[in-house]
């Protein structure tokens, strides 16, 4: 899959992925804690940006480049492993409600 940002400095590529986070949240507000938003905001970074899932039990980041990002912007990607780490059965079963 080529990324819109091939050729692009990373902070371009950050600036960008930051506009669209926040314009995420201007148009649709916070999203609940708890609620698998972040699984799709994960999918929705996915499609436009490209990039590889973390998760740490409870939450997931998307690494693209070399920076972490949620639904807040940039994110700390301490204590977060790639998906495939967990197993594809651990994810599906804490994903269940959300897949």
């Amino acid at each position: 899959m080529e990324y819109f940002y091939k050729g692009k400095t990373q902070p371009q590529v950050d600036a960008e992925i930051i506009n669209f986070t926040t314009t995420i949240y201007k148009i649709f507000g916070e999203a609940p804690k708890f609620s698998g938003s972040c699984l799709w905001f994960h999918k929705l970074l996915l499609n436009t940006f490209g990039g590889k899932p973390y998760y740490n039990s409870y939450h997931i980041i998307t690494k693209i480049g070399k920076n972490y990002f949620d639904a807040n912007g940039k994110a700390d990607p301490t204590g977060y492993l790639p998906v495939e780490a967990f197993g594809e059965e651990y994810f599906q079963k804490a994903f269940k409600e959300y897949l």
